[in-house]
């Protein structure tokens, strides 16, 4: 089950229709849902709804902290995930960086509950993803590919395919 966490934490595409009159983006959210969020997030802001993983909603609270959830079509809570305060990361996860990324004073880290209350922590460096246990122990890292890079690559790659044209 927290393979599926990872592996929908990692996906970056978003399918949003924008709803002006209430300030956020969203995809087509079943009402059911929206009530749902909006009676257990009434302050929330920046409320941002896309379609990559069923329904996902991101927004900010009255401390200004980041959140994610994700709901099912009936409403049921599938994911959480927050950004933790720096006071309140995991000790092995700060010693992690500190042995690690010793230059890298300024992260971040989300922790992730599942639908059945299991907890992961993971964090963005530089090209990777990191990913830490229950307790703060790293388990595992991802590079990321940096958006960027792929459009060098894509651009590089029409490059060459226009020479190729041209020489024909």
């Amino acid at each position: 089950m927290l393979s599926l966490v990872l592996a929908i934490c990692s996906i970056s595409a978003f399918a949003q229709v924008t709803d002006k009159a209430e300030g956020t983006s969203r995809a087509q959210v079943p009402d059911k849902v929206r009530e749902a969020f909006r009676s257990n997030h009434p302050n929330a802001t920046g409320v941002d709804w896309n379609s990559e993983a069923k329904y996902k909603v991101n927004f900010k609270d009255q401390d200004n902290q980041q959140h994610t959830i994700v709901y099912d079509e009936n409403a049921k809570i599938i994911r959480r995930e927050h950004e933790v305060e720096k006071g309140s990361i995991p000790r092995p996860v700060s010693a992690y960086y500190l042995k690690n990324y010793p230059n890298e004073k300024e992260y971040k880290v989300w922790a992730v509950e599942d639908d059945n209350g299991g907890t992961i922590y993971y964090s963005r460096s530089q090209d990777r993803m990191l990913y830490f246990d229950k307790d703060g122990n790293f388990t595992r890292e991802e590079k990321k590919i940096v958006k960027d890079k792929l459009d060098n690559m894509e651009n590089s790659s029409e490059d060459k395919n226009n020479k190729t044209d041209e020489k024909k």
